[in-house]
């Protein structure tokens, strides 16, 4: 419709992290983060679509622990805490700051080579994104924050098949989400299978590496919800070829 917005925003950011060997198998750690993170323009479901949002100021805190099982297997576990404003839309349409959305969980991942050719990683996390403010107090939204996956898995292996060949395999599952910040419907979670195909070959001195993937294998069919409202779909089972040259 030709009109303009526009947002500028200056601020202070700090971070701060500590690592400590406790022993010669465990290393604990702790971090602390603050940034800037932009939150876009408001979605075409809102009143107030494509207007342009100022960006929120996010903090994080994370303390964890590493564990060398073996030579080269680590298990590290996590505890983290990130807190920001958060947008939403409101119950007249306009899509603004509906409070502070705080996301409270922990993670786990063991990673690590089981064999000279086999690498894999394993990992999952649960999160728990709850909202505060006015409009939760006052039952005008939920206190669940939307379009968060509140439990998390992913597993990889890769393996090398020769000097110059590898193929590789991922399996990720994003569970169940709150739909919307006014209403209690979930959207179900799904397991998406990556496959993927790795050569290495050489033109003379230079290093060309061709990447084969296929992204969906499952051919999953689905929505994700996101914090901004709308759903959009799973991405369709997708064929990637892709050569790069190191120069």
């Amino acid at each position: 419709d030709g009109l303009e917005a526009s947002q500028e925003e200056t601020d202070w950011l700090t971070s701060a992290s500590l690592a400590v060997s406790a022993t010669s198998r465990l290393r604990l750690f702790a971090s602390y983060v603050t940034g800037l993170e932009e939150t876009g323009t408001a979605p075409d479901a809102a009143r107030n679509r494509g207007e342009v949002l100022a960006p929120v100021k996010a903090e994080q805190i994370e303390l964890g622990a590493l564990y060398r099982l073996g030579p080269d297997i680590n298990l590290i576990a996590a505890g983290f805490r990130i807190e920001k404003p958060a947008y939403g839309l409101l119950p007249d349409g306009d899509y603004a700051i509906t409070g502070t959305v705080r996301h409270s969980g922990v993670e786990l991942s063991l990673t690590g080579q089981i064999s000279p050719r086999t690498r894999f990683l394993l990992g999952a996390n649960l999160v728990d994104p709850q909202q505060e403010g006015e409009l939760v107090d006052a039952g005008l939204i939920t206190r669940v924050a939307p379009g968060v996956s509140r439990f998390n898995v992913a597993a990889s292996i890769e393996h090398a098949l020769g000097d110059n060949l590898s193929v590789d395999a991922n399996l990720l599952y994003e569970g169940g989400r709150r739909r919307d910040g006014t209403s209690t419907v979930e959207i179900d979670g799904a397991p998406f299978v990556d496959l993927g195909l790795r050569y290495l070959h050489r033109i003379g001195e230079t290093p060309v590496t061709i990447r084969g993937r296929i992204f969906n294998v499952l051919a999953r069919n689905g929505y994700y919800a996101t914090p901004a409202g709308p759903l959009y779909p799973f991405y369709p089972r997708t064929w990637q070829l892709t050569a790069s040259v190191s120069f």
